[in-house]
């Protein structure tokens, strides 16, 4: 019977430490998911799942962070796929927005008013929740100064009067 007792003892005891070291480090992977896709809900991300009703969160989800803890899933040794592709979406569609961005900008082959309508539409696009590169205040501001260039450029073309032109200047050296 001891004999029996000291088995089990020894049995159990290695698996109750093998599911701890399991299941601590899934159990906070888990957690510091969940509290990125509540804040995402927050700001009402369709890819985190449905936005919850209430004020919104103080701060916004870096990109990094979620690529972070989406690096860090290899090590679980746990199954947690359904959290892990929810902010593999997230990831891949800020990622996408980000390079769409990029490639917009760099392309010389589109004239300013084409560039400026990529601007617009990017910007009500952008990824909800999730600071990003370039941020929000950067595509603002181009289109603040694609805007202005097309007007300085319109105002030219019209030959109008001196006063408009005048205000015009003085607007773009504000932007």
């Amino acid at each position: 019977k001891a004999f029996a007792h000291a088995d089990v003892k020894i049995l159990c005891e290695s698996l109750y430490n093998e599911l701890l070291s399991l299941f601590s480090p899934a159990a906070a992977w888990k957690e510091r998911c969940d509290s990125i896709i509540a804040v995402l809900r927050t700001f009402a991300n369709p890819l985190a799942g449905s936005s919850t009703d209430g004020p919104k969160s103080a701060s916004m989800v870096d990109l990094r962070r979620i690529e972070d803890i989406l690096n860090e899933y290899d090590r679980l040794k746990v199954d947690l796929t359904e959290v892990f592709d929810r902010l593999t979406k997230v990831s891949d569609a800020a990622t996408k927005w980000s390079s769409s961005v990029s490639t917009c900008l760099l392309d010389d082959s589109q004239t300013f008013e084409e560039c400026f309508a990529m601007v617009e539409q990017m910007g009500q696009d952008r990824p909800k929740g999730i600071i990003v590169s370039p941020t929000r205040q950067i595509v603002e501001a181009l289109g603040d100064l694609l805007r202005w260039y097309i007007s300085a450029k319109k105002c030219v073309s019209e030959n109008s009067d001196r006063e408009n032109a005048h205000a015009l200047l003085s607007a773009g050296l504000y932007v």
